[in-house]
């Protein structure tokens, strides 16, 4: 008997040796095909790229490593009904994965629908806003996607939600200088220095890089001023104000705030 079950036990492990060496055999091919299709993108021939990711995915394994190439590659040569066939598929398996509904916005806004994706932005905001870390991914998804607004819009409505007027401030002080929105992205600088004394250094070092063009330097002098006239206690708008005369080579103005 027990040789009997010692045999059933080096069969199975010998099976379970087999399986494994396929499974890395299909892994190790399939790594060959996505180089290659991410190759023929590399030169140019789109075609070919999108006739290899096609194949590739009928196999679920093979979504995690060609899913934007292969997407992207659908809506630079204008195929939206594959690419919305794709997702379909990707969807019925994942239902709640939050970045293939943004993938299926952004095939309606690709293809001229903006109505249809802008409801689905809206919608996923709205479902999403109090949640930090996935309304994040959400911005982030939708910032890289130049689509700056929707991103901007997130990030406000979480913050309106959770009732935090200074959430995201550092995300948003970027994303408006990336809009050309300059005063919004100072008071946003500013909110994120307000956070707390150690982010004050921090705020002071993005400023000096930041804020490089004529009269950014001018605007937030403004806005400080305005502050230290809102919250007096505030000892950071007035250490804050001292650096930008100082920025501005004003040592007058900053020995008298001093």
């Amino acid at each position: 008997y027990n040789i009997y079950i010692n045999t059933l036990i080096i069969r199975a492990t010998h099976m379970c040796i087999l399986l494994l060496l396929i499974s890395f055999s299909l892994f190790s091919q399939n790594q060959s095909e996505i180089q290659l299709a991410n190759e023929y993108l590399l030169k140019g021939d789109k075609r070919k790229a999108l006739e290899i990711f096609r194949e590739l995915a009928k196999n679920d394994t093979n979504v995690p490593f060609i899913h934007n190439n292969y997407l992207n590659t659908l809506l630079d040569l204008n195929d939206f009904s594959e690419a919305h066939a794709y997702l379909k598929k990707l969807l019925k398996r994942d239902p709640e994965n939050i970045i293939y509904n943004l993938d299926v916005g952004f095939i309606y806004v690709s293809s001229g629908e903006a109505a249809k994706g802008d409801k689905i932005f809206k919608d996923l905001i709205s479902k999403y806003k109090e949640n930090v870390s996935l309304i994040k991914m959400l911005s982030d998804y939708l910032a890289s996607k130049t689509l700056g607004e929707y991103s901007i819009l997130a990030l406000n409505e979480s913050r309106k939600s959770l009732e935090n007027p200074v959430l995201f401030s550092f995300e948003l002080a970027m994303l408006y200088r990336i809009q050309g929105q300059r005063e919004k992205m100072i008071e946003e600088y500013l909110n994120y220095a307000n956070q707390n004394s150690g982010t004050i250094q921090n705020a002071k070092n993005m400023m000096q890089i930041l804020l490089t063009k004529p009269g950014e330097l001018e605007v937030l002098e403004k806005i400080l001023y305005e502050r230290i006239r809102q919250f007096p206690d505030a000892d950071v708008y007035s250490d804050l104000l001292i650096w930008v005369t100082m920025q501005q080579k004003n040592f007058g103005a900053s020995f008298t705030q001093a």
